[in-house]
């Protein structure tokens, strides 16, 4: 019986050619070109073709700096950064690059399902973070590595780029990424003129021909391999290396490009890794003579797979590669059903998973003893797709909603294992209808709300701790066979995690910081206490909370598990959150207080108002713990926030019994009021719910609310995003733990901008209020190592 040779899996759209001004040297026209060369030689067939859609901003801002990204898309980038780059800006650039990026994504989930696929575009090299150059606009590698990472698909990868110019852009993107290998051999005397050192740089003299090359090919480039260890590989196979390309300095035949690219994919095919093959750069005399040495590659890939493919005898354990292919765009799209397998972990330590490398999502909350660490996202839930509308009850009740139908999907779970479903990870803006993701700066990553469902969670409490991986898979694969490849991804990471902790394995240091800055001066602040306090004594509002923020720069992007590592060990008693979307875009801090905590039936919440610093001996914190009970001015600051709490539950349905009188919280560097407050609450009462009653609290607000969010939105300068707002999780029937995302600070690249707030009753002073920040910003500033403010 003869077996079918495989088709090739393509991203391609017509939106990939867009028009350049006449007599422009880019060859605009090798990617339709390309298409018709593949189609015409039975190498693809109109089945094989999956088009892309653009590329969203938010995948786009894991590698590139909002500030390149706002050019991008308001058409604000200057002469001298169009020269860079090569290309004239339009519209239709910046679509066809954004089609391009998710054209390598989509083709990375088809390797990863077929073992080899293709982006009839692609390998962009020369983007940079904050710009482009080259005629590359954006990274297409950096994303897609980001966007596979982040959905827990992939940890380590592999950029072989053999393009005749050296991968400055790719190299400069992944330079502080020890999971990404990139090795570039490409031609010395060439473009660019200082190049940014990749992991292995192999340069070739102006002239060198196909023996030189193939020599130096087949002693790197299973260097390369050994040293990646790469759970995929993207292929930069540019054709400027041959004799007569118009940018290349290099003499390749074209019988020793065939060699090239035969050697290369069957290597990395024979090892058994997911290739991802991409264009890169080639200038032959005409657009059509470029494509044809482009399609050297992809007539390459289909035969080496189809030796595989009969050497497999198409064995029945293995679906077919046209259902394989579908399964990948289709899970990708969010079709099919979830499946989940829980495994229970050896004692652990949070260290020891934090340690683990970053997938770009990730997060951490710990409660007490109870603690969930996640990475990867199976599903998001993400505002700014379809959310009705900015208030913050509309948007809670939005979530739930999406939420709800989530959990009403299929679900495949582990029947022989524990059995049990990860939650829902994220938080919600402080003031939604100010739409901070929308302002340049730290909170892009972070709408009105965003949740997601993790690929890997890890949980540990008193009882143990337990291991979840869950993927999306497409309606076509089986239950068991998808059970199956989940029970040994979990293994696999059980083993990993079990090494760490063997290991005593912690994140690495926090970088120093380097400067440090306030952002609203100590007189502006006062002279806008005093203003709301004018409106206070006036009878119009009853208590505001006034936030301040400062940024510090640090000497390099810090990881994020170091900064929450540095907050675990100075505060054991807070409520510890990581809320991190992007490698470098995370918010993390210890709030010393609860919005709420449902178990079942029983809610726990508490109101915090008040504070004092921490004394220096035990004589000294006594006394000022007596003097915050006694204080006429926290005592009334503290009531306000229980009697908000209180009457909101009411409101609700929910009756909390006798209040007791408050007690001390103490934590390292201050001291609080505290009231602990429980109730039963009706069956079915979702958290989020009673965080929609509950938040803003008059603990982050005021009193009463509107007239108190009013005040604020006038008076601070700066976007609060998600600072004070409600971050944590919930689980399918509704329980969950929720805290205000406060002691806390945002990080974009190596910046960090830091928040505190004071709570202004009648009794306050303006003086006493701007040190009260000063201490509370003293849990961050430890964190990153920076001394005492002044």
């Amino acid at each position: 019986m003869s077996v079918a040779v495989p088709r090739l899996r393509v991203a391609y759209s017509a939106g990939y050619t867009v028009p350049l001004p006449e007599g422009h040297r880019f060859p605009m026209g090798k990617f339709l070109a390309l298409r018709q060369i593949l189609e015409r030689d039975g190498i693809i067939g109109p089945k094989d073709i999956v088009e892309p859609e653009q590329a969203p901003w938010e995948d786009l801002a894991l590698v590139h700096t909002p500030e390149y990204l706002y050019k991008l898309r308001h058409g604000a980038l200057g002469r001298a950064e169009e020269r860079r780059l090569g290309l004239p800006w339009s519209p239709a650039l910046v679509r066809r690059s954004r089609l391009a990026v998710r054209g390598t994504v989509n083709a990375a989930w088809m390797a990863l399902e077929d073992g080899v696929a293709a982006n009839l575009a692609g390998g962009t090299h020369h983007a940079f973070p904050d710009h482009g150059e080259g005629f590359c606009v954006l990274n297409d590698v950096g994303v897609a590595v980001r966007v596979l990472r982040r959905g827990g698909w992939i940890r380590r990868a592999l950029v072989v780029d053999l393009d005749v110019h050296q991968g400055n852009g790719t190299a400069a993107v992944f330079a502080d990424d020890p999971d990404t290998f990139t090795f570039s051999m490409h031609g010395a005397g060439n473009y660019p003129f200082r190049p940014t050192p990749s992991d292995l740089d192999v340069a070739l003299p102006d002239g060198a021909g196909d023996g030189e090359y193939e020599e130096a090919l087949r002693r790197f480039l299973p260097e390369a391999v050994t040293r990646s260890r790469p759970d995929l590989v993207f292929y930069l196979g540019g054709v400027d290396v041959v004799a007569g390309d118009r940018f290349g300095r290099l003499a390749l035949t074209r019988a020793g490009l065939e060699r090239r690219d035969r050697w290369v994919i069957g290597t990395l095919r024979g090892e058994g890794l997911p290739l991802t093959l991409l264009l890169s750069g080639g200038y032959a005399a005409t657009p059509r003579q470029t494509a044809e040495l482009h399609a050297i590659a992809h007539r390459t890939a289909r035969e080496i797979e189809g030796r595989r493919h009969e050497g497999d005898g198409m064995k029945s354990a293995r679906p077919p590669r046209e259902q394989r292919a579908e399964e990948a765009v289709e899970a990708a799209r969010g079709a099919g059903y979830f499946a989940s397998v829980t495994l229970r972990l050896p004692s652990i330590e949070p260290e020891a998973v934090l340690a683990s490398p970053t997938v770009g999502v990730r997060g951490f909350w710990q409660s007490g003893p109870h603690w969930i660490a996640h990475a990867g996202s199976a599903a998001e839930i993400d505002s700014r797709e379809g959310v009705p509308g900015p208030p913050s009850g509309d948007l809670i009740a939005w979530v739930r909603e999406r939420a709800a139908r989530l959990f009403s999907e299929p679900w495949v779970l582990d029947l022989d294992g524990e059995a049990r479903r990860p939650r829902m990870h994220g938080g919600f803006a402080f003031d939604p209808a100010r739409r901070a993701d929308r302002e340049p700066g730290f909170w892009e990553a972070f709408p009105g709300a965003r949740f997601v469902l993790p690929a890997y969670e890890v949980e540990a409490d008193e009882r143990g701790a337990w291991l979840t991986v869950t993927r999306r898979f497409a309606a076509g694969t089986s239950g068991d066979l998808a059970i199956d490849r989940l029970r040994r991804r979990a293994t696999r990471t059980r083993e990993q995690l079990a090494r760490l902790e063997r290991h005593g394995a912690t994140p690495g240091p926090v970088p120093s910081a380097t400067a440090i800055e306030e952002l609203v001066d100590r007189r502006q602040w006062q002279r806008a206490v005093n203003e709301i306090l004018g409106e206070i004594r006036s009878g119009r509002v009853r208590k505001v909370v006034l936030a301040r923020s400062i940024d510090i720069t640090l000497g390099r992007p810090p990881d994020s598990a170091a900064v929450l590592t540095a907050l675990r060990t100075a505060n054991p008693l807070a409520h510890l959150y990581l809320m991190q979307f992007a490698r470098d875009r995370f918010l993390v801090g210890a709030a010393p207080e609860l919005i709420g905590s449902l178990r079942g039936r029983r809610f726990r919440t508490m109101a915090v108002g008040g504070s004092t610093p921490r004394g220096s001996d035990p004589a000294s914190d006594a006394w000022l713990g007596r003097q915050l009970i006694d204080s006429r001015k926290n005592r009334e600051e503290h009531l306000v926030v229980v009697e908000d709490i209180v009457e909101r539950l009411r409101r609700g349905g929910v009756r909390i019994g006798k209040v007791p009188e408050p007690a001390l919280l103490r934590l390292p560097r201050i001291q609080h009021l505290r009231t602990d407050l429980e109730a039963e609450t009706r069956p079915g009462t979702h958290i989020l719910s009673l965080v929609e009653k509950l938040h803003p609290t008059a603990a982050v607000c005021g009193d009463p609310r509107a007239k108190a969010l009013e005040m604020i939105r006038a008076r601070e300068t700066e976007s609060r995003g998600w600072y004070a707002g409600p971050v944590g999780w919930f689980d399918e029937g509704g329980n969950g733990e929720f805290a205000p995302a406060l002691r806390g600070g945002v990080a974009r690249g190596p910046l960090f901008r830091l928040y505190a707030a004071a709570g202004l009753v009648s009794n306050s002073r303006a003086r006493a209020e701007w040190d009260e920040t000063r201490v509370k910003l003293q849990t961050m500033l430890a964190a990153l190592g920076v001394a005492r403010m002044r």
